[in-house]
């Protein structure tokens, strides 16, 4: 069980690292805060939840403004008055197996959206499904970082990105 323990520590470490080079901003909290000793997790037992600011001009991604990684049970606890749901990616096709969920400070807007120019390395072409919530109703999603590469979109609901399965690196939803 000690074996257990550390492997999963190292995850959770490896998890927060990457996210936090991955986005060139800071970020708060820690991967082991909802990590008790005697959890028995797998990698698929294991979600990160990401706060993102809503696109500013001139700028090409949101900044991240909080992280919480975590058992799938957890709901994030970003310490702001208002947290939107924006959306999710999994890691199968039909929405199976959560690798990732989105919220922001704001609902998706003709003048709001959200975009991630590169996904963690954890995530990184391991996307094959995804959905939109509050009002974010268009997932754009790319093969390249910086929105570059093939690209597919779909509404609200992707059950699957097609030939992008597993080739994901970047993505926007708009309304």
């Amino acid at each position: 069980m000690k074996h257990h323990t550390i492997k999963i520590s190292y995850r959770m470490l490896l998890i927060t690292t990457l996210l936090f080079f991955c986005s060139g901003n800071t970020v708060s909290g820690t991967a082991m805060d909802v990590i008790h000793e005697n959890d028995y997790l797998s990698d698929a037992d294991i979600i990160c939840n990401v706060f993102l600011e809503p696109l500013q001009p001139g700028n090409t991604t949101s900044s991240i403004l909080g992280l919480n990684c975590g058992i799938k049970s957890y709901l994030p606890d970003f310490e702001v008055n208002t947290t939107y749901f924006l959306a999710s990616f999994f890691d199968k096709t039909n929405f199976d197996s959560v690798l990732i969920r989105y919220y922001g400070s704001s609902m998706c807007s003709s003048s709001i959206s959200y975009g991630v120019s590169q996904v963690s390395a954890s995530v990184d072409n391991r996307i094959s499904s995804g959905s939109g919530y509050s009002g974010c109703n268009n997932i754009y999603v790319y093969d390249l970082a910086n929105y570059a590469g093939d690209s597919a979109s779909c509404f609200a609901n992707c059950s699957s990105f097609g030939a992008l399965n597993d080739r994901v690196s970047s993505w926007k939803v708009t309304n």
